[in-house]
């Protein structure tokens, strides 16, 4: 799914057998096997006294035991929710680093403006908000009341990764673009209906009626992205 991103979800396991530090733990996850990113099975077993004495094993699914295949494929529905919650928390991470870097270019770029190299006794008028500040305004509004709408209808998982994304408008349209997510677990998560949640939202705040929702920054290159549109 070009994800990029680990998670896990415990299938079996058990602590204190044969002894009290002793465990066991069977789990299914989205991890990179060898070279390869995919969903996969892991056995892990050891003492927690002896960390560098515990065994690990990964296989891709299909390489798998066939027991412990069996076991995990009722984990799957569980494993994508996880895999959309990490998703959303490393969206906000990139997206915090986005927000710090344009404020340090700010930072730089105020150092050598006019304004302040000005005398002492010129009062400089302040600056007045500009288009582009009053649209920022509208879109995050816009947003904040899609994620709300989202939660209130049961999916969680769809708000936290859109209030993570980057809005922007652009004449009649909107485009939300999901940082660190592929196009397949977008479609997973965006479904049917979410969809119809964000266009009664988006009608109801007299928003534009066209979105796009795209892949952003942080997929890999190997799959490029495509517009998920929702008339």
């Amino acid at each position: 799914m070009n994800l990029g991103v680990p998670a896990w979800v415990t299938v079996t396991g058990n602590d204190e057998t044969p002894n009290e530090t002793w465990f066991w733990n069977d789990a299914i996850g989205y991890a990179k096997v060898g070279s390869t990113w995919g969903i996969c099975l892991r056995k892990t077993s050891g003492d927690y006294n002896l960390p560098e004495e515990q065994q690990e094993e990964s296989w891709p699914f299909n390489d798998a035991p066939r027991a412990m295949r069996l076991a995990a494929i009722d984990k799957i529905p569980e494993l994508l929710g996880k895999l959309a919650e990490e998703s959303t928390k490393t969206a906000k991470k990139i997206r915090a680093k986005l927000d710090d870097v344009e404020a340090v270019a700010h930072a730089l770029k105020g150092r050598t403006n006019k304004d302040e190299l000005a005398p002492a006794h010129i009062k400089i008028a302040p600056r007045p908000v500009t288009t582009t500040q009053v649209e920022r305004s509208k879109t995050e509004s816009i947003r904040d009341a899609v994620s709300s709408a989202l939660t209130s209808g049961g999916h969680a998982s769809a708000a936290e990764l859109l209030s993570g994304a980057n809005w922007g408008l652009g004449g009649s349209s909107l485009q939300i673009q999901v940082p660190g997510v592929g196009k397949k677990m977008l479609a997973i998560v965006i479904n049917a209906a979410v969809e119809k949640i964000i266009r009664q939202e988006l009608l109801r705040l007299g928003a534009p009626s066209r979105i796009m929702i795209v892949p952003g920054p942080g997929q890999t290159a190997e799959q490029p992205a495509t517009a998920k549109e929702a008339q």
